[in-house]
């Protein structure tokens, strides 16, 4: 079958089975164009040109003409030339169609921007190329100054007393670091030493009464001896990093073994709309927040 392409005019000879019982989407490998290009039925094909009428009797020429015709030089032969000014990249077009058969069948189907909620933030901003922020962004801990701090331990003349007095806070930004004060016989007592949170992700679920976000992800533990896990806290900042709401859950297991991992789950009712994003960090217990 010939297709052709709607921005440049372009035309490529394509095998009857290439387009599918649905069609599929082309690529130009002239100019780029992308479209649709629909199954081709017995109509769509180009009418069969009328058979040619049959030669006329030659008419017999006065013998002059014939003489002329004989000593002429015999005319050179006109090239053909193809449907197009310049030659086709056909492979290009064969390697799409041959990824494209790899595809699932509804590759061409458009997403529904309506059918996703106001709320549903992570599937829009997959839509959209994830260059769009999420709303409830988790807040990423800032490690620069962590480095700028381990280098000024290393350099400077007071490292070691900047090391200990500064234990609980690099341990907190960097769980790894627990180990090596361990080692050093130096105590360190920060609330979920050695434990990290990882994968974070977050949704929202219909309630009857509004919405519910619900943030799932893993807990590691980084260090060499087990840990207890303390609970869960959930928390709501808005722009001034003030916090609005907050919600406390068990860890899913008393304990990790040096290694292990175990997947967590908190859910908060009905987000604030001044919420601008949200932080998952440990707690002592439900009388331990140090909130109001």
């Amino acid at each position: 079958m010939i297709i052709q392409c709607p921005n440049c005019q372009a035309r490529f000879s394509l095998p009857d089975h290439a387009l599918g019982a649905a069609g599929r989407s082309l690529k130009c490998a002239r100019c780029g164009h992308r479209w649709h290009q629909p199954p081709t039925t017995e109509t769509d094909s180009p009418p069969r040109q009328p058979p040619a009428p049959p030669p006329s009797s030659p008419v017999e020429a006065p013998p002059a003409d014939w003489a002329a015709a004989e000593a002429a030089p015999p005319r050179p032969d006109v090239p053909l030339q193809s449907e197009d000014d310049e030659p086709t990249d056909l492979e290009a077009l064969s390697a799409m169609l041959a990824a494209g058969q790899s595809r699932d069948e509804g590759d061409d189907e458009m997403t529904d921007f309506e059918a996703l909620g106001d709320d549903d933030d992570e599937a829009l901003r997959n839509i959209l190329g994830g260059d769009r922020p999420s709303p409830f962004a988790e807040k990423k801990k800032s490690r620069w100054w962590l480095w700028l701090l381990l280098t000024v331990l290393l350099v400077g003349g007071g490292g070691a007393a900047g090391g200990y007095f500064l234990r609980t806070t690099v341990v907190e930004t960097w769980p790894a670091t627990e180990a090596v004060y361990t080692r050093l016989g130096i105590p360190v007592e920060v609330l979920g030493a050695g434990l990290s949170f990882q994968g974070s992700r977050h949704e929202f679920l219909p309630l009857d009464n509004g919405k519910q976000l619900v943030v799932t992800g893993t807990i590691v533990n980084l260090s060499e001896v087990p840990r207890e896990v303390p609970f869960i806290r959930l928390m709501m900042f808005d722009k001034q990093d003030r916090i609005l709401q907050d919600v406390l859950t068990q860890p899913p297991t008393d304990s990790l073994e040096p290694g292990a991992t175990a997947q967590y789950r908190i859910a908060l009712d009905n987000p604030s709309d001044a919420a601008s994003r949200y932080e998952v960090d440990w707690s002592p217990g439900p009388q331990g927040t140090g909130e109001d």
